[in-house]
């Protein structure tokens, strides 16, 4: 049964570019933090440090995006 669930709402998110944006946000992230830290002043461990911080300030973001639009497709959903 979960499996037809999971398959269903993979279906469902098919024409969605959620799928995309789970592909391209963490590759553009990473690359702008490479970039950065390439001539960034800092040492290692206070870069470290800021990729976690951000990442822990962005990562609920994108989550609440996402669970917001999913939401809002369920309830557009015809039953």
């Amino acid at each position: 049964m979960l499996r037809r669930n999971l398959h269903a709402d993979l279906l469902k998110m098919k024409g969605l570019p959620i799928t995309f944006a789970h592909i391209i946000i963490p590759v553009i992230t990473s690359g702008l933090f490479l970039a950065y830290y390439s001539f960034s002043p800092w040492n290692a461990s206070t870069k470290i440090m800021a990729f976690y911080q951000a990442m822990g300030a962005g990562f609920p973001v994108l989550i609440g995006i996402f669970t917001a639009s999913i939401m809002e497709q369920e309830q557009t959903a015809k039953p």
